[in-house]
């Protein structure tokens, strides 16, 4: 069984989970810095009173291939009892790892694609000149224009992207990240 499942299904990690959820609620309504820390110092609590160790290991490969387990700082401790915390209401914390991935994901997906940079300067220079060619008179409104600028950078988008094979890759990645999310 790979070291990462092992982890997940120890049941100090059970227990640790089980506190982290019973934690969410009060941590959502937390108001203050401090009120979320003392949240963070009660689990911290719970976790060293319930082990004899401490609670909180984390395991390093050896050259070996065998796996060194060492007990971390409380200030590791706390920071990831935080983040566990706050990645369980990531649709309130940028801060969370969900709510970063998302971010990651939709800025490789933009910037690494020049198609979707290219036609987006195209839309801008088309909408301003065909402003600047409509006369007092005209019924074309800009409304319409946009709509029909949509429309044809959709699909010149839709059509170059089957071709692209970055960014099939990072469809697929992004799918995948979020079934895992869930």
């Amino acid at each position: 069984m790979p070291e990462a499942k092992k982890a997940k299904n120890h049941s100090g990690n059970k227990f640790y989970q089980k506190l982290i959820k019973e934690a969410i609620p009060q941590y959502n309504q937390a108001t203050s810095k401090l009120d979320k820390s003392n949240i963070v110092t009660e689990i911290l609590d719970i976790i060293k009173t319930r082990s004899p160790d401490g609670g909180f290991i984390k395991s390093k490969k050896q050259s070996n291939g065998c796996y060194c387990y060492y007990q971390v700082s409380n200030q590791f401790a706390r920071e990831k009892i935080g983040q566990n915390l706050r990645d369980k209401l990531s649709n309130k914390y940028k801060s969370s790892t969900k709510a970063k991935r998302r971010r990651r994901i939709a800025t490789v997906a933009t910037n690494n694609n020049q198609l979707v940079i290219e036609k987006m300067k195209r839309l801008t220079t088309t909408i301003t000149t065909e402003k600047s060619n409509d006369g007092p008179e005209s019924d074309v409104t800009p409304e319409l224009i946009m709509d029909h600028l949509f429309i044809q950078m959709n699909k010149e988008m839709l059509e170059a992207n089957k071709k692209d094979e970055c960014l099939l890759q990072n469809f697929i990645d992004t799918e995948r990240s979020y079934k895992l999310e869930q």
